[in-house]
């Protein structure tokens, strides 16, 4: 029987500890958000159309219909910006009446 010597075996290394796995509730995804309708979607493209015929003054008001009638719509975000883009050209132009005009509105 061959015996082990025991004075030069080295003891097993202590295993890694586990590593701790933290589960999480996946998070809530928000609802998409419905599409614009249509016809809106074609009202705000007209606009921009007019805005670059140079038709500032339908643009414009359209712009604002869209504002008015459709506050909570990506379109409404768009509309706002044109319009104050429109009324910063006002004022680059010295025509600060237009301006100072649609400021107000957008207020």
């Amino acid at each position: 029987m061959i015996e082990a010597n025991t004075d030069t075996l080295e003891a097993p290394a202590p295993a890694a500890p586990a590593p701790t796995v933290i589960l999480e509730e996946p998070a809530a995804k928000a609802p998409p958000e419905p599409a614009s309708p249509p016809a809106l979607v074609h009202l705000a493209k007209m606009a921009d159309v007019y805005f670059a015929s140079g038709a500032v003054r339908q643009a414009t008001e359209l712009y604002f219909e869209i504002l008015e009638r459709h506050a909570d719509t990506p379109e409404a975000v768009q509309a706002r910006a044109r319009l104050m883009a429109i009324a910063e050209g006002y004022e680059r132009a010295h025509a600060t009446r237009q301006a100072r005009s649609l400021y107000e509105r957008l207020l």
